[in-house]
């Protein structure tokens, strides 16, 4: 499944993928995670931060203690019953870091810090 979101082509392998291929120009660039809208609230001091899940716990702890900021594709579902939720549509691309809370045994919480653009 091929998608443009901001400027770049993101590759699903199935409506119930966890991460999304992010290509530009026909060159792949990396794997980004999927994420859902309902995992998106706001903080203090316009703060925004996003629950990100993930389906492999290990690579759950590695991002929780890695500081460096990661992208993730946004997506809003119809269907929050079973993850991953199927997506409805794509909200975009968003550079977060994590606050090293781990909210669950497949999530974790981050900060947005920006939103990503190929243009």
């Amino acid at each position: 499944m091929r998608h443009s979101v901001d400027g770049f082509e993101l590759n699903l392998s199935s409506p119930k993928s966890w991460k999304a291929e992010r290509r530009q120009y026909g060159r792949r660039i990396d794997d980004v995670p999927m994420t859902w809208t309902a995992g998106r609230r706001n903080g203090s001091d316009n703060k925004i931060f996003q629950q990100v899940w993930f389906k492999d716990r290990a690579e759950l702890e590695r991002r929780a203690a890695d500081p460096r900021p990661f992208v993730v594709l946004l997506a809003t579902s119809d269907d929050n019953s079973v993850l991953p939720y199927p997506p409805k549509d794509f909200v975009g691309l968003f550079e977060v870091a994590t606050t090293g809370r781990i909210l669950s045994g497949l999530s974790l919480e981050t900060e947005v810090r920006r939103r990503v653009r190929a243009y």
